[in-house]
């Protein structure tokens, strides 16, 4: 039963972008991420009642602070802002619920350091097959925009970079340190990917810390020869002639770029901020997108760029928007610890640069409140949490080498 509960859970990493399949039971709208889930969560519930580990399983979820966390904020939120019982809150409690119990069923199912590995790298193989689907979908001709950035099946070209970012640094970092040439050719055909995305973000974050990393773990006299200086000249210079060419030029030239978006955005989120109220609590949990539709143009005085923005596109203003003060210190925390944690376990460093990766790009963007992303995100954040158990308690699957 624990290969079942395994591979099924492992499954379900590799398809994380099966919420685009979308449909109905009855009245209630799902998706096939969601069916996933609670099929994983049932072979779980069983596999703990025949093993009669049921009891311990539930003592078990005071362990995962984060989940504790955000459902707590959640709860201040909703019961502070006054937020009404809307689609919006639904739809984002939704995405959470779902992702806290994935998260809960994959870190109690693999439980040591290597098997946690295989965790990630299920994720990441699911991310460059839906990277080299989204080319596809592209060239034969569906979702195509008009300055044709890569985007596959998805809204927006920065939800495809987010989404692969993670896992081309995880596959990179973590061939530092396994010398496997596998896993260095899946984080640059991962980054290969991102690159056609056009993400400034994307391409800039996994840059920053991939070479924060080479400076922490490289010895030092590698980094001061000419090899590595003129490739880092090299990528430095490529990337600065990307974002004038992409995002300076265009803002200064016609006025409407993501740059002059975000400025707007920006300018409505720290006015939304203002009042006392507002100041300590925030808007409400998934509330910045009404506020925003209907205070924008008379705080611009004169209409948006873009009429339809779901969050504020920096995550200090995401997190005071959404969870009020309490939010903005529990994220000030979380990057102290990830900046503490580097100086850790193998594992741990690695995910610490990962989250450091959403911290970076978090600055001018924040799909968090996505079924994908928000999963990624708290699963990360509950993996750098809880201690790794020995490796006597993986299961079999996994030890088997089926992954």
């Amino acid at each position: 039963m624990k290969k079942i509960v395994s591979f099924s859970i492992l499954l379900t990493l590799f398809f994380l972008q099966s919420y685009l399949i979308r449909f109905n039971i009855g009245a209630y709208p799902t998706n096939l991420l969601e069916i996933l889930i609670l099929i994983s969560t049932a072979f779980f519930i069983i596999e703990r009642f025949k093993t009669k580990q049921i009891l311990q399983t539930l003592k078990n979820t005071l362990q995962y602070q984060v989940i504790i966390a955000i459902t707590i904020l959640i709860l201040i939120s909703i019961a502070t802002t006054g937020t009404n019982i809307n689609i919006d809150l639904i739809r984002y409690v939704k995405f959470f619920v779902f992702a806290a119990i994935l998260t809960f069923i994959t870190l109690e199912t693999f439980k040591s350091s290597e098997t946690r590995k295989s965790i990630l790298k299920a994720a990441g193989l699911g991310a460059l097959a839906f990277g080299i689907f989204s080319i596809i979908y592209n060239l034969i001709g569906f979702n195509v925009t008009h300055d044709l950035r890569l985007l596959g099946p998805l809204d927006s070209a920065v939800y495809l970079a987010y989404y692969l970012a993670p896992f081309s640094i995880y596959f990179i970092l973590e061939s530092f340190k396994s010398k496997r040439k596998s896993e260095l050719l899946f984080g640059i055909l991962l980054f290969t990917i991102i690159l056609l995305t056009r993400s400034i973000g994307a391409i800039g974050g996994v840059l920053i810390v991939t070479g924060l990393f080479l400076l922490k773990e490289t010895p030092h006299k590698f980094l001061r020869t000419r090899l590595f200086k003129t490739i880092a000249t090299a990528i430095a210079v490529i990337f600065i002639v990307m974002t004038v060419k992409t995002k300076i030029i265009p803002a200064i030239e016609t006025n409407y770029s993501s740059l002059n978006e975000r400025n707007e955005i920006w300018q409505v989120a720290i006015e939304s901020l203002q009042t006392p109220t507002n100041l300590i609590w925030g808007l409400g949990y998934g509330q910045f997108q009404p506020y925003f539709e209907e205070n924008a143009e008379s705080i611009l005085n004169r209409p948006p760029l873009d009429t339809k923005v779901l969050q504020p596109h920096n995550l200090f203003l995401l997190s005071w928007a959404n969870f009020g003060l309490l939010g903005l210190i529990g994220l000030m925390y979380l990057i102290i610890r990830t900046v503490k944690t580097t100086n850790t376990s193998q594992l741990n460093k690695i995910l610490s640069f990962m989250l450091l990766y959403f911290f970076l790009h978090g600055q001018i963007d924040t799909p968090y409140f996505k079924n994908d992303m928000l999963l990624i995100i708290i699963l990360l954040l509950e993996m750098a949490t809880i201690n790794t158990a020995s490796k006597k308690s993986a299961p079999k699957l996994i030890d088997s080498g089926l992954t």
